[in-house]
C-alpha cells in the first residue's frame, strides 16, 4: 500500500498520509498473526490427544482378551501309566490314595483330547461333530475313576459348565472322560486347571444332558402344555365411519290404474275416463340419510324421505245432452177469438256444454328408508350399488279427480274416502357415483328406480292404482 501511494501522483503529501494510517495497519496485521498462531496451537494439541488415546487403546486392548485353550495330544493307550489301588483298603485310605494320585503329575499326568469341534454362533463347540473330551486314562478297570479337575468360581450370575462322567470302552481299557454341557440353572463358572495355566472351557451348545435312558422310550426334559397358538384369536370388527347426506332428486312416473276383478260397467267407464283425463307428470324427492361405512366396503343408510307424485287433470271437451221435460209445452194454439192455448206434453231438448278444466293433483308420501349396499373405492371417485326397503308411514292427497264426464271429486274433502292413509312399503334399487370434493365433503349421484307394489286406493273403491318411478338423486355427503 505504501508503494502504491508513493508512485501515485497527487497534490497531497503521501508521506504524511502514510504516517497517519501506518500504526492502524500494523495493529490489524498483529491481530491476524495472533489468531493464526492460536488456531494452529489448538489444532496441534487436539491431534496429540487423539494420537495418545489411540495408542493407549491398542496397548491396553490385550488385557481384555480371553485366554486361549491349550490342547494337548492324547497319548496312546499302551503308553499310559497303569495304577491299581487295592480293593481291601478302607474307604478313607482309598480316597487319600486317589487324591495323591490325582495331584501327582508324575504318576497320573493330565491329558486333554484335542478340541477339534467346530464352534457354533454362540461360541460353544458343536457336539454333533467332534466332542471335546478331558479326563484321565486308567488301565486295568480302576474301581475309582481319577480326575484332577478342580472347581473354581470365576464370576457369579453367568452360565455354568457341568462335568458329566461317562465311560468309553476301547481295547479292554476304560477311559474316564468328562464332557462340558451348558446348564442354565446354575450361577457359577467352572474352570479347569492344568499344570501350566488356568483355562475356561467353552460351553457346549446344548440344553439336554448326555444320559442313556433305561428304556427305548426317549426322556423329555420339558412339559407338554396347552398350546395357546392353537386357540383361534378373537374376531375384531372395525368400527364404521359415519356421514350425513342430503339428497334431492326427480323421477319419471309410470302409473297403472285398472279396475279390480269385481268391477262392473260403471267402474270400467270410470277407469277409462280417469285414464283419458289424468296424466302423470313427475315425482320429486328430498331425503336426509345417515350412512355407516364399513372398512370392508359395505354401507348401511337410513333416515327420513319425502316423495311427492304429481299429476294433472285436464277436461277440455264439449258435452251434448238431451233433456226431456215431461210437462213441457209442446206447442201453442191460437183460436178464432184470438186466445192462445198451450199444449202440454213431454218436451225433448238438446244441451251442449263445453268444459275447460285443469287441476294439479299431488300424492305426498313420508317414508323411512333402509338401504344396504357395497362401495368400490377408486381414490377421489367411488361407485356403489344399493338395495332399499322403504316403509311408508303417511300418504296425503290434494287435487280433483273426475267422477263423471261432467262432475269430479275434490280430494281435499273426499280423499280419505278414496285413498289409503299409508301405502305400507316400496322397493328401490340404485347405482351411485361419488366424487370427493374435500376431506369432509363429497358429491354423490344416484340413479335408481322405485316400485310401489301396494295399492294406493282403498279396497272398497274397486280401483287399483300403482306407481313405478325412474329417476336419480343428487346428494351432498359430509363425513362426521
Amino acid at each position: 500500500m505504501n508503494q502504491e501511494l508513493t508512485n501515485h501522483s497527487s497534490a497531497l503529501d503521501i508521506d504524511e498520509i502514510w504516517a497517519a494510517i501506518e500504526p492502524q495497519v500494523d495493529q490489524i496485521n498483529a491481530r491476524r498473526k495472533k489468531r493464526k498462531s492460536a488456531f494452529f496451537s489448538w489444532l496441534s494439541g487436539l491431534s496429540l490427544l487423539v494420537a495418545v488415546g489411540i495408542a493407549g487403546f491398542f496397548l491396553t486392548s490385550n488385557r481384555f482378551q480371553t485366554d486361549e485353550i491349550i490342547n494337548q495330544s492324547l497319548p496312546e493307550p499302551a503308553a499310559a501309566t497303569s495304577v491299581i489301588i487295592a480293593d481291601d483298603l478302607p474307604l478313607p485310605e482309598k480316597e487319600a490314595a486317589s487324591l495323591a494320585l490325582a495331584t501327582s503329575p508324575e504318576i497320573n499326568p493330565e491329558v486333554t483330547a484335542p478340541l477339534s469341534a467346530k464352534t457354533g454362533k454362540d461360541g460353544f463347540p458343536n457336539l454333533k461333530n467332534d466332542v471335546p473330551v478331558t479326563g484321565k486314562v486308567v488301565v486295568e478297570n480302576s474301581p475309582l475313576p481319577i480326575s484332577n479337575t478342580s472347581v473354581k468360581t470365576e464370576k457369579p450370575n453367568v452360565i455354568v459348565s457341568e462335568i458329566i462322567p461317562k465311560n468309553i470302552r476301547s481295547n479292554n481299557t476304560v477311559a474316564t472322560t468328562t464332557i462340558p454341557v451348558r446348564n442354565t440353572k446354575s450361577a457359577e463358572v467352572i474352570s479347569v486347571k492344568n499344570e501350566k495355566r488356568s483355562t475356561v472351557l467353552p460351553l457346549a451348545n446344548s440344553d439336554i444332558g448326555l444320559t442313556v435312558p433305561g428304556t427305548d422310550v426317549p426322556i423329555l426334559n420339558f412339559k407338554i402344555e396347552n398350546n395357546k397358538s392353537l386357540v383361534p384369536p378373537p374376531i375384531y370388527i372395525e368400527r364404521p365411519t359415519f356421514s350425513l347426506e342430503f339428497q334431492a332428486g326427480i323421477s319419471a312416473v309410470n302409473r297403472t290404474l285398472n279396475a279390480t276383478e269385481a268391477s262392473g260397467n260403471r267402474l270400467d267407464t270410470l277407469v277409462n275416463l280417469r285414464n283419458s283425463l289424468e296424466e302423470p307428470l313427475e315425482a320429486l324427492h328430498a331425503n336426509l340419510l345417515v350412512n355407516a361405512h364399513f372398512p370392508s366396503g359395505f354401507f348401511v343408510s337410513s333416515g327420513v324421505a319425502f316423495t311427492q307424485i304429481n299429476e294433472v287433470y285436464r277436461n277440455n271437451s264439449t258435452v251434448t245432452e238431451e233433456i226431456v221435460d215431461s210437462m213441457g209445452i209442446q206447442k201453442l194454439i191460437v183460436n178464432l177469438s184470438g186466445d192462445t192455448i198451450p199444449v202440454i206434453g213431454p218436451v225433448i231438448s238438446t244441451q251442449t256444454t263445453t268444459f275447460t278444466k285443469r287441476f294439479y293433483n299431488a300424492y305426498r308420501l313420508i317414508d323411512i328408508p333402509l338401504f344396504v349396499g357395497y362401495q368400490y373405492d377408486f381414490g377421489d371417485w367411488k361407485t356403489d350399488f344399493s338395495l332399499g326397503f322403504i316403509a311408508n308411514i303417511l300418504l296425503a292427497t290434494e287435487g280433483r279427480v273426475p267422477n263423471t264426464p261432467t262432475t269430479d271429486l275434490d280430494l281435499n274433502t273426499n280423499g280419505d274416502d278414496l285413498y289409503r292413509s299409508r301405502v305400507d312399503y316400496s322397493l328401490q334399487f340404485g347405482i351411485g357415483v361419488t366424487k370427493t370434493l374435500s376431506d369432509k365433503l363429497s358429491l354423490r349421484v344416484n340413479p335408481n328406480f322405485r316400485y310401489y307394489s301396494r295399492n294406493f286406493m282403498k279396497e272398497g273403491t274397486g280401483l287399483n292404482q300403482r306407481y313405478l318411478l325412474f329417476g336419480a338423486t343428487v346428494g351432498l355427503r359430509m363425513d362426521l
